[in-house]
């Protein structure tokens, strides 16, 4: 991912930047510095059992950073990275066949396109869940 971080100058004010990351997972990203208007390309951290959505300027992640970001203060700033937790899930086949018998979904996810198994001399009907 490429970010432009930009913020609004006034002449005696500082022209760098320093980018501060906290990822929640033990990994330390060194903080980068940035000049006004800088493009730079944020870092996509990994945790186990957990899907990165990106980074926030907030530590709930009300505001998420896009490609557009702009801060309306030449600061220093700290990014949070936002994870959601992933789920196995585990599908029950009832002597059908699947190339895979789990998904991975995230708390919240709304499950869609489940894959169709097939059994021979049957008829796929659906998934329930019970």
């Amino acid at each position: 991912m490429i970010f432009t971080l930009v913020g609004c100058k006034q002449d005696d004010m500082k022209e760098e930047y320093t980018i501060k990351f906290e990822a929640d997972n033990g990994v330390v990203y060194e903080d980068v510095v940035i000049d006004k208007q800088q493009a730079i390309e944020l870092p996509e951290p990994t945790k186990k059992g957990y899907k990165f959505l990106g980074w926030a300027i907030d530590k709930k992640g009300k505001e998420l950073c896009t490609p557009t970001t702009k801060f309306d203060r030449e600061i220093n700033h700290t990014l949070y990275a936002i994870w959601a937790k992933e789920v196995e899930v585990k599908l029950e086949l009832n002597g059908g066949s699947l190339d895979k018998n789990t998904i991975i979904l995230c708390e919240g996810d709304i499950i869609e396109n489940l894959p169709t198994p097939t059994k021979a001399g049957a008829e796929f009907l659906g998934w329930y869940t019970e």
